[in-house]
């Protein structure tokens, strides 16, 4: 709050309302943000290997790991400068993460190139599993990112030697303007023909393309370029993109991928794959996408006409669930039902129990992302499942789930998962992860005390189950070259009893009948993933012939063995995703031997191409200790462009331009971040941060920040003169000291900020043409204030696949402020005008529930509620605005696109700042109803059309407060305002990688007013 008065006058004149202040972004881990979610660990101790070409970073303990690491890394590095395009010569920084129980890994060309793989195997499904060595796979997929995505034309390559790796696209980056496709696909292509390993060899992905042709659901481009999470979801990429690119190598040659990456590249015109297509190999990638479209459903058809043709037939399942999604392994229980494992994308994954015999299905438990099971011969069951650790490690743990629904748990932070259950009930097989590797173990299920295998041979295991009486353990054994056979082990020591399969085959999650003397599993040894079953004598060492229990022409696996009632229950693939089926099941039913596809008999590998000397001899430096300013040092200078302070059409300050920097050490321990802009009338704005994440919790921040703001205009009337135009121009700065503590868990966060600091705040008071006023003067110009804050946020709110927003839980965030002017003197402390000390204390509440219903997602009733108040001399009427649509669109691109401002106060249908005070109260309950989902797009363009939500709403609000102050401080309180309308809400992708939530609406004032208002707005509204 302002005041001024004439200049060697006496008298106040009118109040001066403060306006929103033009602020420089921080970045997000500067602004009090917790850390990146458990995805590296700052506070653990790491250590550093440096190659002639990578920085390799992984956990102390684990030297042997990050040796073989670079060792892969270089080998792959050379075979790519063979045969795609030469490598970036910046150096990779390589982090190895075994933090996370979860196979994956990612890279990132800008602002750095990185490359972070997480060491946990992928031993719990098809997916993935066929490969010779995870880490020289994952190694290999994400070096191909890295040469890909930093391949670049002449123009860009000018470009960064200016600016640097700034987070930016074409034309510094224009391998970055592509669909998704044609780089995962890409990269999966050469995960396969470099090491024959990987998806392309496997029969997983050839499962998912055969299954969608035989359904009519075979993806178009336009779908594959979209972002949808209809299924294949977050697959689509890598399945269409290797089949694509495979189907063009084969055509054209495999050296047409150098060319391919050169034409995108040299594109002048960006987000036109298809032009860089047909200059790589002579047909667009359009063109082609049909030809190969023909050519997988013939293959389709021909395979399911095969299986009708042969001895036995087609095996067609009985299916037990629809739209499951992802269904996982199941259990049947002492009665016959069946418990399994279900994430459909519309609720919270759960396990449910099934009765075949009624169709009945309820719901058990809610679990943490899909889980693992085992039922005892009670109905006890053991669950394993993800939760976090702390902030930043999410390991598997075991729980216990009594028959009346009671749950204990019996393993934190034990990594331990996939559990089978003895007999007997008291002790549980299961696998333990660590070390980028897995092994089996024995689990009491007492206690929960897990115990190593002291004979347990060399290799990664996975899926195990114990057999009858309780002396044996068949699991699955990965080891090289490319094996992942079913194997038997002695239960209490793991020596190896008997080798069940010997090939290149998957063969997965064994299970043995009840008399002990057979296992049954799932196989891809034919080619297509079916149940086989084999007799096996493991006291002898013998195993018996695999033998064909099903013949789909789809794909089953996990299968759970009900002989009393004669069924093998499984999961089998579909077109929407994994369901619960069964076939029929006869011990002494004849079967026929599964015969060995070709493809797995021992395959010649790839030669590896030398390695020169210097980077040989660079594999045997010594290892050091991690040193984090190394990758902190700034890679990119950015420009900024942000709009200057209007009022009512003049422009106080002008707008700003300027640059930006910033930058994260390799495991996020510092983060820093500086932004310097000069207005075009010459007024400097910047902000300076750093977060220092190294205790893990707390987080503590520094931010130095200097902006802008503008007030007015006011006019005055001298006596016996012209009115007089007057506006104000404030500088602010600020310095704030944070510190932020973090609880998260699965679906739970709880967050508490502290923070503290200086407010210097200058104002010039400037006549109609902006130049500094000669007869008026401030009161109060300069002031320095001290500023303490105190946030809580809890929340429990979540969203699903299918869902376009949160539709679960609730939310509660609070903040409470004290302020007080440092420089104010004591004859005017606590006078409003003079003192600008208050305190504040300001909230919101949102929650949310769903309801099932037809449609693509569940609709969602969804309320929020936010309130203010402030106290103090420097409260004032103008403390708190309410009215307009919120949106998000200046938190996504830093500016107010679509008047889309972050207000905390809206009520649609009304001007934003329609009301104020230093009471302020909003509250919106809306009804969210999916309409359709779309996922389509005009082809091969750079926008896809996903789903579309619809809502109705009632928003209702009033600020006021106070009265009595005398001129321009009253705000007396009035009737609420309250209007009603509807919204329609559009899932877009832009630019192939960027969603954007489109959303209209037409808002009708119940209160005041009565004309509808339309807007326009990015984001949902909360």
């Amino acid at each position: 709050m302002a005041e001024f008065r004439p200049k060697d006058k006496a008298g106040r004149g009118p109040t001066l309302r403060r306006s929103a202040a033009f602020r420089l972004l921080l970045l997000v881990a500067l602004s009090g943000a917790g850390p990146v979610e458990a995805q590296i660990a700052p506070d653990g101790r790491w250590a550093t290997l440096r190659t002639a070409h990578f920085d390799v970073t992984f956990p102390e303990g684990l030297e042997a790991v990050g040796r073989r690491a670079a060792r892969l890394a270089e080998v792959a590095r050379a075979r790519l400068a063979e045969t795609l395009v030469p490598p970036p010569e910046d150096r990779v920084e390589l982090l190895l993460t075994d933090d996370v129980d979860a196979a994956n890994g990612y890279a990132t060309v800008n602002p750095a190139l990185r490359v972070v793989i997480y060491l946990r195997p992928p031993v719990d499904g098809y997916a993935l599993s066929a490969f010779d060595d995870w880490l020289d796979l994952v190694v290999t997929h994400e070096l191909v990112h890295i040469v890909h995505l930093d391949a670049t034309s002449p123009f860009g390559g000018a470009l960064r030697t200016v600016f640097g790796r700034p987070p930016s696209g074409w034309p510094l980056f224009p391998e970055l303007a592509v669909p998704g496709w044609t780089v995962e696909g890409l990269a999966t292509w050469y995960e396969s023909w470099l090491g024959d390993q990987g998806r392309g060899t496997g029969t997983y992905f050839e499962m998912m393309l055969r299954t969608a042709a035989l359904a009519g659901r075979l993806e178009t481009i336009d779908r594959t370029s979209g972002r949808s999470p209809q299924w294949p979801s977050g697959e689509r990429d890598y399945l269409y993109g290797a089949a694509i690119f495979d189907a063009l190598f084969q055509r054209h040659g495999e050296e047409r991928a150098r060319d391919f990456v050169e034409a995108t590249a040299g594109l002048w015109v960006p987000f036109r794959p298809d032009a860089a297509a047909r200059e790589a190999f002579g047909e667009s990638f359009s063109e082609a996408w049909d030809t190969w479209s023909e050519e997988v459903r013939a293959r389709a058809d021909s395979v399911r006409a095969a299986l009708e043709e042969a001895p036995g037939g087609l095996t067609r399942p009985e299916r037990l669930t629809r739209g499951g999604r992802l269904v996982g392994p199941p259990g049947v229980d002492p009665e016959g039902r069946v418990v399994y494992p279900r994430a459909d994308g519309r609720s919270d994954p759960q396990l449910r129990r099934l009765d075949p015999g009624t169709g009945t299905d309820t719901f058990v438990q809610r679990t943490n992302g899909v889980a693992r099971i085992a039922v005892a011969a009670d109905g006890t069951i053991l669950l394993a499942q993800p939760e976090y650790r702390d902030n930043f490690r999410i390991f598997d743990d075991l729980w216990r789930l009594e028959p009346g629904g009671a749950d204990h748990r019996l393993t934190r932070g034990g990594r331990v998962d996939q559990p089978a259950l003895a007999r007997d009930g008291t002790w549980a097989a299961a696998v333990r992860y660590g070390s980028g590797g897995s092994e089996l173990v024995r689990v009491v299920v007492a206690s929960g005390e897990v115990g190593s295998l002291p004979d347990l041979p060399e290799g990664t295991w996975g899926t195990p189950a114990v057999s009858p009486d309780g002396r044996w353990i068949a699991a699955t054994r990965w080891s090289g070259p490319g094996r992942a056979d079913v194997v038997v082990v002695d239960s209490r020591t793991g020596a190896l009893a008997v080798e069940v399969t010997r090939d290149r085959a998957v063969d997965l999650a064994p299970t043995w009948t009840r008399d002990g003397g057979t296992l049954v599993w799932g196989s891809d040894r034919t080619g297509i993933p079916q149940i086989v079953a084999a007799p096996v004598e493991p006291g002898a060492g013998r195993g018996g012939t695999v033998e064909a229990v099903t013949r789909v022409a789809t794909g089953v696996a996990f299968p759970a063995l009900d002989e009393t009632r004669g069924w093998i229950y499984l999961t089998e693939y579909t077109a929407g995703g994994w369901e619960l089926a069964r076939v029929p099941w006869d011990p002494e039913a004849p079967r026929s031997p599964a015969p060995l596809h070709p493809r797995f008999r021992d395959a010649v590998p790839r030669p590896m191409p030398p390695l020169p000397e210097d980077t040989r001899v660079s594999l045997e430096n010594e290892v050091v200790g991690y040193d984090p300013f190394r990758s902190l040092r700034p890679r990119y200078w950015a420009p900024l462009v942000a709009g200057g302070v209007d009022r009512r059409g003049t422009a106080v300050v002008r707008g700003f331009l300027g640059l930006s920097t910033g930058g994260e050490d390799l495991v996020g321990r510092h983060a820093w971040g500086l932004r310097a802009a000069m207005s075009l009338d010459g007024h400097f704005a910047g902000s300076a941060g750093y977060a220092f994440r190294g205790l893990g919790v707390p987080v503590v921040s520094l931010d130095l920040q200097q902006d802008w703001d503008a007030q007015g205009p006011w006019t005055v009337q001298p006596e016996g003169a012209e009115p007089r135009v007057l506006y104000v121009r404030e500088r602010e700065r600020r310095v704030r000291l944070g510190v932020t503590v973090d609880r998260r868990r699965w679906r739970t966060l709880a967050r508490v900020g502290v923070s503290g600091g200086m407010i210097w705040e200058s104002r010039t008071l400037l006549d109609a043409e902006l130049r500094p006023e000669e007869d008026y003067s401030l009161l109060n110009p300069g002031a320095r204030l001290a500023e303490g804050q105190l946030s809580l946020t809890l929340s429990s709110a979540r969203g699903q696949a299918l869902s376009l927003g949160l539709e679960e839980g609730a939310s509660l965030y609070l903040l409470g402020r004290l302020r007080r002017e440092q420089t104010v003197a004591d004859s005017l402390r606590g006078v409003r005008g003079s003192d600008r000390s208050r305190n504040d204390l300001v909230g919101q509440l949102t929650a949310y529930r769903s309801f099932p219903g037809p449609g693509f997602a569940d609709a969602v009733l969804a309320l929020r509620l936010a309130g203010g108040l402030s106290r103090g001399p420097g409260a004032d009427a103008f403390t708190w605005d309410i009215g307009g649509a919120r949106g998000q669109a200046e938190r996504l691109t830093g500016f107010s696109l679509f008047g889309g401002s972050g207000s905390f106060f809206p009520v649609r249908g009304y001007d934003e700042g329609i009301r104020s005070g230093w009471n302020a109260w909003t509250a919106s309950v809306e009804l969210r109803v999916p309409l359709v989902m779309v996922n389509r797009g005009p082809g091969l363009v750079p926008l896809h059309l996903d789903r579309i939500q619809a809502a109705v709403f009632i928003d209702a609000g009033n600020a006021w407060g106070p009265v009595g102050g005398g001129p321009g401080y009253d705000a007396p309180r009035r009737d609420p305002l309250a209007s009603t309308g509807v919204e329609l809400t559009t899932s877009l992708t832009l630019l192939f990688r960027f969603p954007v939530l489109l959303r209209t609406g037409v808002a009708l004032p119940l209160v005041d007013e009565t004309r509808p208002a339309a807007y326009l707005r990015l984001g949902l509204s909360f």
